[in-house]
């Protein structure tokens, strides 16, 4: 069971990272991800019965995901939507409907 939905999480993964998300457009939604951990089982120690190999202690290991802003952005020029990662700041400053970036982002 912890086998399949680690291939299934990364395979969530592999196919966002095949399409990037546009780099200007309107918010249309905002999203923030608390840090959490999760753990994973590690065997360290296996054992052989009839020839056949096994694990016989396993240890979970911890995974920590930090935390993470997102603005969800669809550019109307190329009809494209997705989620850019955003800092706190920028996370702060832009609301449902605005324009991203604005000009003063440029400089």
């Amino acid at each position: 069971m912890i086998r399949k939905l680690i291939v299934l999480v990364a395979l969530v993964f592999v196919l966002a990272a095949c399409s990037s998300p546009p780099t200007s457009g309107t918010v249309e939604a905002k999203r923030y991800e608390a840090s959490y951990t999760y753990y994973i089982s590690t065997c360290v120690a296996y054992q052989t019965i009839s020839g056949i190999m096994s694990c016989s202690v396993y240890v979970p290991f911890p995974m920590t995901e930090p935390e993470h802003w997102q603005l969800q952005l669809h550019n109307q020029e190329s009809d494209k939507t997705g989620w850019r990662d955003v800092d706190p700041t920028t996370y702060r400053q832009y609301q449902t409907g605005d324009d991203y970036p604005q000009e003063t982002d440029h400089g």
